[in-house]
């Protein structure tokens, strides 16, 4: 019997509607942020155990072609920050084609990811592989890996980083004013991984 926790850095805004956590699913709201994310899921996987993490939320996409709306499915999570580097700078992520055919109807991109510790208000600093960034993903993928437990993350799109640098309020603004458009595929991804533990 699977043991899913679902992780979210944000549940005001983050959590998938109709989530009603259970005796084979818990919920977990981390806070904003690499670090907190870190300490506050490892507290958690040192005293329970679970068969599947799925992390989702909202992520900024870093090419023009990536709309508000799309779900980020990661093929790999980077991040250039030492503090976080707990195993390595890349976490591959195995394929899952299933996945992917139970998002069908919505628009889906595979492709790496790269976790920051702040908001990104430019592509400067993105690694050219990257197709979308977030702050959390990486602590997740990090953490299933140690405590052996099956990773499935996915993010809306929520912003466009812009290429020229802008303050991170303008940023921060573009995110809230796309909130309600992103939201409910947070949701269908959801749906989707649920169905896809399922059918394992």
């Amino acid at each position: 019997m699977a043991n899913i926790l679902l992780v979210v850095a944000d549940a005001k805004h983050e959590l998938p509607t109709s989530v009603a956590p259970n005796d084979n699913l818990n919920f977990l709201e981390t806070g904003i942020g690499p670090q907190n994310t870190f300490e506050i899921l490892e507290a958690m996987l040192v005293t329970k155990h679970f068969t599947h993490i799925v992390c989702t939320g909202f992520c900024g996409s870093v090419r023009d072609d990536l709309p508000v709306g799309t779900i980020v499915i990661p093929t790999a999570i980077r991040t250039g920050d030492e503090s976080l580097m707990k195993q390595h700078a890349v976490i591959a992520v195995p394929a899952r084609p299933r996945l992917i055919t139970n998002l069908e109807g919505c628009s889906v991109r595979e492709g790496q990811m790269h976790s920051f510790s702040q908001v990104v208000t430019g592509r400067k600093t993105v690694h050219p592989d990257a197709i979308a960034v977030d702050m959390e993903m990486y602590s997740v993928a990090v953490l299933a890996r140690q405590h052996e437990v099956s990773f499935i993350g996915g993010k809306v799109v929520s912003d466009i980083v812009p290429v020229t640098e802008v303050s991170p309020e303008q940023q921060v603004a573009q995110i809230r004013q796309n909130m309600m458009t992103a939201k409910p595929f947070i949701y269908y991804f959801w749906s989707a991984a649920k169905q896809f533990i399922q059918d394992q």
